[in-house]
């Protein structure tokens, strides 16, 4: 695990909706989270908010009352998969590797890490019932995994929020987002941009599509070219990458 920085208890109208892990610049918070969706057999082939439901809990799912460097906390943690015991302890030696650190603790009240296959949350007694809530949630299968209470899955940050408690706004919106995502994502297919730029040649780190505008007729894309010294990044339109795959246009850089 890798620590992430600015963690939130998420709160509406001061009721528990979730827990925001935050995130750092790392590689461990850039490669997603299949493996916590795997382990929590979260169907990603659904739309909205049941995309993200967790539907089992895995046995390496724990809550611990512990004593961290003579600090009392709670622990809610998916542990490593080489923990697996009938009785995982948890050790100061774990909590240091897994960069739990005192300091935010102490400050905050709360220190958290993630990676792609595991997450910690630990908390001084100042967050110890939205902590304690948060398992029930898990245990009742009431929680989402990646939400927010008012955006969708944002920013790297590792987000867990209790469906029973989202506004039902916010459950629309995860939906119609969705909906928007898969229709923005077949209108970048329909351009052939990609088979197009692959038969010139043309290779590039990222290749990501968004709407031009609010009408969404027409689809434009932020390239991250391979080769930087030769070509310009930002956003383009189709036809722009077109004149690229000819050598020509917006994208090569001046000689």
């Amino acid at each position: 695990m890798r620590h992430a920085n600015d963690a939130k208890v998420m709160k509406i109208d001061n009721k528990l909706v979730g827990f925001d892990l935050g995130a750092d610049y790392c590689a461990e918070h850039e490669w997603g989270i299949k493996g916590i969706l795997r382990e929590f057999q979260v169907n990603t082939d659904k739309v909205g908010i049941e995309k993200r439901m967790v539907t089992v809990i895995p046995k390496l799912l724990i809550y611990k009352d512990i004593t961290y460097r003579k600090i009392k906390c709670h622990l809610l943690a998916l542990v490593p998969y080489w923990y697996f015991d009938e009785d995982i302890k948890i050790t100061k030696d774990n909590l240091d590797s897994w960069e739990l650190y005192d300091y935010y603790l102490e400050k905050n009240g709360i220190t958290t890490a993630w990676d792609e296959k595991s997450f910690a949350i630990l908390v001084t007694d100042k967050y110890e019932n939205e902590l304690k809530e948060l398992y029930n949630a898990f245990l009742n299968l009431d929680v989402a995994i990646g939400i927010a209470p008012s955006e969708v899955f944002k920013n790297g940050g590792l987000k867990f929020c209790i469906k029973s408690r989202l506004p039902k706004e916010t459950i629309e919106k995860i939906k119609a987002d969705d909906l928007d995502y898969i229709a923005l994502q077949k209108a970048a297919e329909r351009t052939k941009i990609k088979k197009i730029l692959e038969k010139a040649g043309k290779k590039y780190f990222a290749l990501s599509p968004r709407w031009k505008d609010e009408n969404k007729k027409e689809v434009v894309f932020w390239l991250n070219p391979y080769y930087q010294d030769t070509d310009n990044f930002g956003w383009f339109t189709v036809d722009d990458l077109k004149d690229w795959a000819k050598g020509k246009g917006k994208i090569p850089m001046e000689k």
